[in-house]
């Protein structure tokens, strides 16, 4: 009865144990790895347990304390160790609380239990044949808890229960466990298959969400495409509507179209079109065939556009005024206009155009053109007329041409004398004299006021005709003309050029030009004058020159170079007191130019001040450099333009400069020449006193060529003069000259200025200065104008002991 109780008991308890740990596992399904915590878990089967331990003894059935291992058991294989631990210490605790049970015992059995089920479910319970294995492992565990229960508590009332009924109550607990366990399992199998459909659920819903994103797309992509149609049925609405605007155009429109294809022959013509050549719209095809014989020689050519594609030109266009035969033969102007497709092989495709009935404006345009090419005061042929004439024949002539002007010199000043009435009478008298003489071979027209430009057409035929016309035409013009009872005194010059082919209209008509400005200059009168090509070229430089100058200037781009002046002691040796800056340019083409050159010309362009105050910029730098180097009394002198000196402006910048220059130490003098200021001696002494006032010294150069008198030179405030070199160049051979120069010495020694004998390149020269008395000396027998570090280097190396040492050393 004791066995059977105790199975009874046992089958309950555990039984309940188990069904928990089942329902928990059965109704919790998804929450066993996610939602709950191994300490939930196991907090709820502690509580679950103790409860129904309670109940047991409450009912006061049997001890159930064995349950413990039970959930310990079943709690590792169906969940984790973690999780077993919690319920089976809170029983433990509640045991030991009630019971007074055998800590030690508890422990041990706690141990033995936790090793063999961990034992189990690491290396047995994936295996086959699990359940039989769990089976032993249950009666193993029991088994061990007896015997760690003898040795420890040998006297614990559960081991007189377990004597009596140990092989039912082991076999119970195996089969419970074994049963339950299979149930779980299956349980686990149904929780994974559920989760395989949540995931495959998953994936169904992200699949779904793919399909209605691709849908999306594709009712997008529909609802584009029907925008697309939406948009070209309007296309195709506007081209219906354009093609009957087109149509209605053709209709109305003034021109005839055409379309024609090469390769096939065929032809379009409008009604239109074919009105304008007074055939019906039925007689388009005879149109289309015969429409090219309806044309002149002289338009033929337009027949070349329609079957090769090599006529045509790079923009495949053309535009034509051509004359046309209607089918009556009458001969009407029209505009042609045309346009080519040819394809990558450079084959015509398709050639298509208008025609436009232009006759009556054409025919007005003639008239036009009469009043637009006649001169209005002579009647005569104007200058427009000519320049076209000029253009058509040199386009289609291949005969040589002449042309030439015939002028009336000094034209505005016979129109200020004889007064306007007169003068344009006499033009129009030599117009019918150019005629009468001219006419039979040239064309001539009036160029300008007093002026006919004559074009002869065979030079080589008519040359000596032409000869002899201007001969007869000056004679007749040398004798004063009688013009509204006043005798008119007059000139003629005759410029001409010759056409030599490659040239325009305008080259032509500026040479002439030049031609007869140069006949104006020169007096050249009465006389065929042909262009100067040497002319031409210096005016051409000088243009060039002047636009180059002004770069020049902004760039600053002019160089200096300092020509040494030497000074002889009494010993015999000499040594460099100074240096004369000169200004240089180099052009790119023309290489180095003349300062006689650009210097003129900056004086005519009122830009010789910049260059002054460059040049004196870099003078100043030049002359730290000799101060830098410990020569400090060495002067430098710069040329100052006439033109600045009638300036107060420019002489006020020019003297603030050399003033701060000389507290560095730097003594700036400048210079200026005879020659351009005896014009102006009164205008500049105001400034040229400014100079004084500011201890700066003058040099007069070019002494001797300004024709100055000696009352002005004794008023100059000057402190030097210069000989000029063709003074020093022909003492040598003229021995007037020679006194001269000795008198030229003796003066400024008199007036106590320095002397200083320029242009000396000969030995004699030197020695012949010598022996006057002069004792400074500038020329290329001690050095040429040298650039700053060769100037340098001069100084470093001194001019030489004596003159015949250097005169050596120079050859």
């Amino acid at each position: 009865m004791i066995g059977f109780s105790y199975i009874l008991t046992a089958f309950f308890a555990y039984g309940l144990l188990f069904s928990l740990i089942y329902l928990q596992i059965k109704y919790r399904p998804l929450s066993l790895k996610r939602a709950e915590t191994p300490i939930r878990r196991g907090l709820m089967l502690g509580s679950i347990a103790i409860f129904l331990m309670v109940l047991v003894d409450l009912t006061a059935i049997q001890d159930m304390a064995d349950g413990r291992f039970a959930i310990l058991i079943l709690a590792i294989v169906c969940y984790d160790l973690n999780t077993a631990l919690i319920p089976f210490g809170m029983i433990n605790a509640y045991i030991l609380l009630i019971q007074r049970g055998n800590v030690i015992e508890s422990f041990v059995s706690t141990l033995l239990t936790i090793i063999i089920a961990e034992v189990y479910r690491h290396y047995f319970y994936k295996r086959p044949h699990r359940y039989v294995s769990l089976a032993l492992m249950t009666i193993i565990v029991g088994i061990s808890n007896i015997v760690s229960t003898m040795v420890i508590a040998p006297n614990n009332p559960f081991l007189n229960m377990v004597e009596n009924n140990m092989f039912a109550g082991l076999s119970m607990f195996a089969l419970i466990v074994v049963a339950l366990c299979y149930l779980v399992e299956n349980e686990r199998l149904i929780h994974r298959q559920i989760e395989d459909l949540y995931l495959a659920k998953e994936d169904l819903e992200t699949q779904n969400e793919e399909i209605r994103t691709l849908y999306d797309n594709v009712r997008q992509a529909e609802l584009s495409i029907k925008q697309n149609y939406e948009t070209l049925d309007e296309y195709r609405w506007r081209l219906e509507t354009s093609e009957k605007r087109y149509e209605r155009v053709l209709e109305a429109s003034c021109e005839g179209f055409f379309d024609y294809y090469p390769i096939t022959k065929v032809w379009f013509l409008s009604k239109r079109f074919c009105e304008l050549l007074a055939y019906s719209e039925s007689e388009s095809n005879r149109l289309a065939v015969e429409w090219f014989d309806h044309m002149p020689l002289i338009h033929k050519s337009i027949e070349m556009y329609f079957s090769s594609a090599a006529v045509w030109p790079d923009d495949r266009v053309i535009s034509l005024e051509i004359q046309i035969a209607d089918k009556q033969g009458y001969l009407k102007w029209f505009l042609f206009n045309a346009m080519a497709d040819i394809d990558d092989f450079h084959r015509l495709q398709r050639v298509t155009g208008s025609i436009l009935d232009i006759h009556q404006r054409k025919i007005e345009q003639e008239k036009v053109e009469f009043y637009a090419f006649h001169d209005p005061i002579t009647g005569f042929l104007n200058a427009d007329y000519f320049t076209e004439t000029m253009k058509k024949y040199m386009l289609t002539s291949n005969e040589s041409l002449l042309v030439f002007y015939v002028s009336i010199a000094r034209y505005d000043k016979l129109m200020q004398v004889y007064g306007k009435k007169v003068i344009e009478a006499l033009q129009y008298q030599l117009g019918n004299d150019i005629k009468n003489i001219f006419g039979l071979f040239s064309i001539f027209s009036v160029i300008q006021a007093g002026t006919f430009g004559v074009l002869v057409l065979q030079k080589d035929q008519y040359y000596d005709a032409l000869v002899d016309g201007v001969n007869t035409l000056s004679r007749q013009y040398e004798r004063p003309i009688h013009i509204f009872n006043v005798d008119v005194q007059c000139t003629l010059m005759f410029p001409y050029y010759e056409y030599r082919g490659n040239e325009t209209t305008e080259t032509i008509l500026d040479r002439l030009e030049e031609t007869r400005t140069f006949c104006d200059e020169t007096h050249y009168y009465g006389k065929l004058k042909a262009f100067d090509w040497d002319y031409f070229n210096r005016k051409v430089f000088i243009k060039e020159i002047s636009a180059y100058l002004r770069t020049a200037m902004i760039e600053s781009l002019f160089e200096v170079f300092y020509q040494p002046q030497i000074m002889h002691d009494g010993d015999g040796s000499f040594r460099v007191f100074g240096f004369e800056a000169l200004v240089r340019l180099h052009h790119p083409n023309y290489g180095m130019i003349s300062p006689d050159v650009f210097i003129g010309l900056a004086e005519e362009l009122g830009e010789i001040h910049r260059i002054d105050e460059i040049v004196l910029d870099k003078a100043i730098k030049f002359g730290r450099e000799i101060a830098k180097n410990g020569y400090r009394n060495i002067g430098i002198a710069v040329n100052v333009s006439y033109i600045d000196l009638l300036n107060t402006e420019h002489i006020r910048r020019i003297i603030d400069k050399i003033v701060r220059a000389r507290q560095e130490g730097i003594q700036v003098a400048i210079e200026i020449t005879e020659s351009a200021i005896a014009k102006y001696i009164d205008e500049v002494s105001d400034n040229l006193q400014a100079f004084r006032k500011a201890s700066i010294e003058i040099h007069l150069d070019d002494f001797g060529t300004g024709y100055s008198s000696l009352s002005q030179l004794a008023e100059l405030p000057i402190s030097t003069l210069k000989i000029d070199r063709t003074f020093i160049d022909g003492m040598m051979v003229r021995s007037k000259v020679l006194s001269l120069v000795e008198t030229m010495l003796k003066l400024g020694s008199q007036l106590d200025l320095q002397v200083i004998a320029e242009g000396i390149e000969t030995e004699g020269q030197l020695e012949q200065l010598i022996t006057f008395g002069c004792s400074r000396f500038q020329g290329y027998f001690f050095a040429k104008p040298l650039k700053e570090k060769d100037a340098l280097v001069l100084l470093r190396k001194g001019i030489g002991a004596n003159l015949y040492d250097r005169h050596s050393q120079l050859h």
